[in-house]
C-alpha cells in the first residue's frame, strides 16, 4: 500500500508540479518507510526533508509540511529546538490534524515532558478516535513514562476493539517484560507476527524475550540470522542490540547502540527512557550515547 501511495503522489506531482500537498504526502511516505524500518535512515529522511521544503516553497502556510520537517528534525537531525518550533508552527496553522498531534506527542516524550506528551496523544485520539495507530501510541507513551499498568490497560482496550492491531501487540510486549510476564510477551509477539505478516523488528524482538526466558538457542539463531541480513540488506542496529540484551551481553548491546547512533537509527531518540535499558544508565558508554543525542 505504501508503494502505491508513493506512486499516486508522484503522478499528482507530474500532473501539477505546483500542488504543494502532494509533496508533503510523498514526504510522509518516505517518513513511513523509515518508521517501519524498511530502509536505512539516510535513504528516507533527507528525501522527506527535500520534499517538505519544496512544499513550503509553494505554500508557506501548509501546516503538514512543517510537521514533516519537524519529524525529520526530531528523528533524524536530533535538533530538538528546531523540531519543537516547527511542531508549534504546524499546530498553530492547523490544530485539528491528528497525525501532527501524534508526532508532537512523540517529540514531547523524547524531551521528557511526559504529561504534555500524554495530553497531546489524547488530543490526537479525540481528533481521530477510530485510529488504531494513535491509540496504540498512547500506550507506548505510558511505557516510556514507566507507567506500565496504564500502558497495559490502554493497549488491552485497543486490542479489544481491534484484535489484529500489530502495533498494539508490538508495544504490549515491552510492558509485559517490565512486569515480569515473559510468557505473555512471547504470545503477544506471535500475535503481532500473525497480524502483520512479519513487520520489521519482530524477529529481533521475539529473540530478545527468548533470551530473557533462557531459550538461548533460539535467540542465538535469530542473532546469526540478523547479522547475516546486515550484509545484504538493512536491519536497524538497535534491533540487533535488543537480541544481545536478551542474551545478557551488555558490551555487545552498547556496541550495536553505538552503531545505531552513527547510522542515526530513529529508535535511538527514546534510548534514555526505554525501560529495558534502565540498568545501563550508569555505564560510561551509555552516558556517552545519551550525550551524542543531545539529551544528557
Amino acid at each position: 500500500m505504501l508503494q502505491k501511495a508513493m506512486e499516486c503522489f508522484e503522478q499528482v506531482i507530474d500532473q501539477d508540479p505546483q500542488f504543494a500537498p502532494a509533496y508533503t504526502g510523498l514526504a510522509d511516505c518516505y517518513i513511513s518507510l523509515r518508521v517501519w524500518a524498511l530502509v536505512p535512515p539516510q535513504a528516507a529522511f533527507p528525501k522527506a526533508r527535500e520534499l517538505a521544503r519544496r512544499a513550503l516553497d509553494l505554500d508557506d502556510t501548509l501546516a503538514e509540511a512543517y510537521a514533516s520537517l519537524a519529524f525529520v528534525d526530531t528523528f533524524y537531525d536530533w535538533d530538538w529546538e528546531a523540531g519543537g518550533r516547527k511542531f508549534d508552527r504546524a499546530i498553530a496553522l492547523n490544530p485539528g490534524n491528528a497525525l501532527t498531534r501524534l508526532w508532537n506527542g512523540h517529540y514531547l516524550s523524547i524531551i521528557r515532558r511526559f504529561d504534555e506528551a500524554i495530553a497531546e496523544m489524547r488530543i490526537a485520539q479525540g481528533l481521530d478516535p477510530l485510529s488504531p495507530v494513535v491509540s496504540a501510541n498512547l500506550g507506548w507513551t505510558f511505557i516510556l513514562a514507566h507507567d506500565h499498568g496504564r500502558a497495559i490497560d490502554k493497549l488491552h482496550r485497543v486490542l479489544a476493539l481491534e484484535p489484529g492491531n500489530g502495533i498494539a501487540h508490538f508495544y504490549l510486549r515491552y510492558a509485559y517484560v517490565e512486569t515480569g510476564k515473559l510468557g505473555e510477551a512471547i504470545d503477544t509477539f506471535q500475535k503481532a507476527i500473525a497480524a502483520t505478516g512479519g513487520m520489521p523488528w519482530l524477529a529481533e524482538s521475539i529473540a530478545w524475550v527468548q533470551g530473557l526466558v533462557g531459550d538461548r538457542r533460539k535467540a542465538q539463531a535469530a542473532l546469526r540470522e540478523a547479522e547475516s541480513r546486515v550484509e545484504t540488506g538493512y536491519v536497524p542496529s538497535s534491533a540487533i542490540a535488543m537480541i544481545h540484551l536478551g542474551l545478557g551481553d551488555d558490551e555487545a548491546v552498547l556496541d550495536w547502540l553505538e552503531k545505531g547512533l552513527a547510522e542515526r537509527d530513529a529508535l535511538m531518540v527514546w534510548l534514555k527512557y526505554m525501560p529495558c535499558f534502565d540498568h545501563l544508565h550508569p555505564h560510561p558508554r551509555f552516558k556517552a550515547l545519551v550525550r551524542g543525542l543531545g539529551l544528557a
